[in-house]
């Protein structure tokens, strides 16, 4: 519900394109043992996305969930990029990047 008010009040008055960026995770579709809930989350959040991506798109309302994996942090206990590993800065300008597409997006 506050989604959909914030939408009304914030981007339908506007009469330019608009973006809603989600962050969700790969735990979303990839198993983990005992992260049930959380998983389970960012599952609703991907959901979300796409449906009100489907419902404002003729609103020119851009909604996506960007779903990263692995990501240089001290969270995820990585210290070194790879190839299929980027800092977060390098995944900050590739998210930049892919917003204007709707749905579920890894970049």
């Amino acid at each position: 519900i506050l989604m959909h008010q914030t939408i009304k009040t914030k981007f339908l008055s506007k009469s330019t394109k608009s973006a809603i960026i989600n962050i969700s995770s790969a735990g979303s579709v990839v198993p983990h043992p005992l992260h049930v809930v959380y998983g389970a989350t960012k599952s609703y959040l991907n959901k979300i996305s796409i449906d009100l991506a489907r419902e404002y798109a003729k609103k020119k309302i851009f909604v996506q969930s960007q779903m990263p994996y692995f990501v240089v942090s001290k969270m995820s206990k990585i210290r070194k990029p790879s190839l299929t590993t980027p800092t977060a800065s390098e995944y900050a300008k590739a998210a930049v990047k892919q917003i204007g597409y709707n749905g579920v997006i890894s970049p």
